[in-house]
């Protein structure tokens, strides 16, 4: 055994250092038309086709489809690919600028969406329009048009979490350009679609819901609170400095206004609500403004962590680090990352230069506890915007926030602004491709920290009893159903990779089980990197059983 772990340790090594580094993305989807801007959105929406893996919603809101440049959002899952792709209903519409999960509506134990087009004009002109849409099969629970003229209902969608004790989320949709972008922002009950509550901006120009979210419990009433924002807003003559809105779930009055302090700064363009940062029992609000600036460096960008029991002292501000990075852009409650049991923070910088040049993008991920930089990724692209959006969803069922990344500018051969989305694994162990296939009756898990030079440990069990087999790996994973005559066989890695790599035997002791212990990383040069492997087994009776797959993803 210890002779397997030092081989199968430097293989892995080498395997890494032959062009693994820097591939920290195991899922990256791009669009197929030229200008649709796929990635424009993502929101991890809960486990709709049974995998016990969250699906993700991607938005490409200037996709053609057959009526025109309508927009679409895909549903994409992990293990089955797209589950379904919806489009919009008219040529303009944006459908699938503005996405988010909301829960199970209807009733039938699966979670629904809910989308956003706000250039849709059924009622007015880019009046807008949004969708409440069940997950099981993607037809419509709720709609909901805008009737105000380049109203833009629709342009920002959230849930939150019931605010009127019926056991039901509730939808919380932002129009900013009412009233000439004075804005407004509606609050619909989520379970008969009703309107609950109409607010609108204080000011022409303001744009009175350009982000909205649901705030958890901000006050100690027991309801829900949700938040809406007007980063144009002008406060004592500042102007454009922008302003916050928290309210009360219930009965939708006003907590607290939160000013923007700095000319331009743009308070408000986005909002989270991640929980309880700071300790006090009472949850906290992380809000973008994309274009602050410090005493020296002109729109770096800022995104803060404001606490519910001092709103006008921040937990921490995190800044840009260089002018016109709009550091602050793009702001999301993940979950938690770093697996310290504190929700984390992502915050987007798309125009953020990098080696490959402008706009190149990042994001970082910050510490819900220490409130410290856990990762900061770029974009592969000189101008793809990567950080436009982003989200923390699971989907290797390990109990980690994995994110999606979307870069809706990114180039491929099919033209310009075509897209694309990019997931990153959390630290640590992973199952993916469950059951997918018949014989696929081996379970491969594994165990241990995945921080450098650590020891940990994978093993296979349910193998045939005394039967020998083979361990294999690869730089990403893959999908492939083999038919044999007993039964399918599903193949968890990609082939390429995995035939570059040398097989590892094994045998099953006499219960069928098989274990082996690696060092994980030892030169800690490939933090964030995912390597996905597989076994499989061969017993008396000739037919092979395979495992599901596993990911490891180093530690840094």
């Amino acid at each position: 055994m210890l002779n397997s772990h030092v081989i199968l340790s430097a293989s892995l090594c080498a395997v890494l250092a032959a062009g693994v580094l820097g591939q920290a993305a195991p899922f990256v989807w791009t669009g197929t038309q030229s200008g649709e801007r796929y990635g424009t959105t993502v929101a991890w929406i809960g486990d709709i086709d049974g995998d016990f893996y969250d699906e993700l919603a991607i938005g490409a809101p200037l996709h053609f489809s057959a009526n025109g440049l309508t927009g679409k959002v895909e549903i994409r899952s992990i293990n089955n690919g797209v589950l379904f792709t919806l489009f919009g209903e008219g040529f303009g519409d944006q459908f699938g600028a503005a996405i988010d999960s909301v829960g199970d509506l209807d009733g039938d134990e699966i979670p629904d969406f809910v989308i956003g087009a706000w250039g849709n004009s059924q009622g007015a002109f880019q009046g807008g329009k949004a969708y409440v849409i069940s997950g099981a099969n993607g037809s419509t629970i709720h709609e909901w048009t805008g009737a105000a003229f380049q109203g833009q209902f629709g342009f920002s969608v959230a849930s939150v979490r019931d605010t009127n004790n019926d056991g039901v989320n509730d939808v919380l949709i932002g129009a900013p350009g009412e009233q000439l972008n004075r804005g407004a922002a509606y609050l619909y009950d989520g379970a008969t679609g009703a309107l609950r509550f109409p607010y609108t901006g204080q000011a022409a120009g303001d744009r009175f819901g350009h982000a909205v979210a649901g705030a958890g419990r901000i006050n100690t009433d027991q309801k829900d609170d949700f938040v809406i924002c007007a980063p144009n807003a002008s406060v004592g003559g500042v102007p454009d400095s922008g302003r916050v809105w928290v309210k009360n779930g219930f009965p939708g009055s006003t907590l607290a206004i939160l000013d923007g302090p700095m000319t331009g700064g743009l308070f408000g363009f986005s909002i989270a609500g991640p929980g309880d940062l700071g300790g006090d029992a009472q949850d906290d609000l992380v809000v973008g403004a994309p274009a602050d600036s410090t005493l020296t460096v002109a729109n770096t960008g800022r995104a803060c962590v404001l606490p519910s029991s001092i709103w006008t002292t921040p937990i921490i501000q995190w800044w840009g680090t260089a002018p016109g990075q709009s550091h602050g852009r793009t702001v999301s409650a993940i979950g938690d990352y770093d697996g310290d049991g504190t929700p984390d923070i992502g915050v987007g910088a798309p125009l953020a230069s990098g080696p490959l040049g402008g706009a190149q993008g990042a994001l970082t991920i910050y510490s819900g506890l220490s409130l410290a930089p856990v990762l900061t990724i770029a974009g592969e692209s000189f101008g793809e915007e990567f950080g436009t959006s982003l989200a923390g969803g699971d989907v290797n069922y390990d109990g980690l926030a994995d994110i999606a990344v979307g870069a809706p500018r990114h180039a491929t051969p099919v033209g310009m602004n075509v897209g694309r989305v990019a997931v990153y694994l959390a630290p640590g162990w992973g199952q993916y491709g469950v059951g997918e296939g018949t014989l696929n009756t081996v379970e491969l898990d594994g165990g241990g920290s995945v921080a450098p030079g650590s020891i940990t440990a994978v093993w296979a069990s349910n193998a045939p009893p005394g039967s020998f087999g083979v361990l294999t790996y690869a730089i990403a994973p893959g999908n492939l159903l083999v038919t044999h005559p007993a039964g399918t066989l599903a193949l968890h890695l990609d082939i390429p990779s995995m035939l570059a790599q040398p097989l590892f035997p094994i045998v099953y002791n006499a219960i069928g089980v098989f274990g082996i212990g690696i060092t994980t990383n030892p030169n800690g040069l490939f933090a964030n990197v995912s390597v996905y492997t597989q076994v499989a087994a061969f017993g008396v009776s000739g037919t092979p059983r395979f495992s599901n797959g596993l990911a490891i993803t180093f530690g840094g």
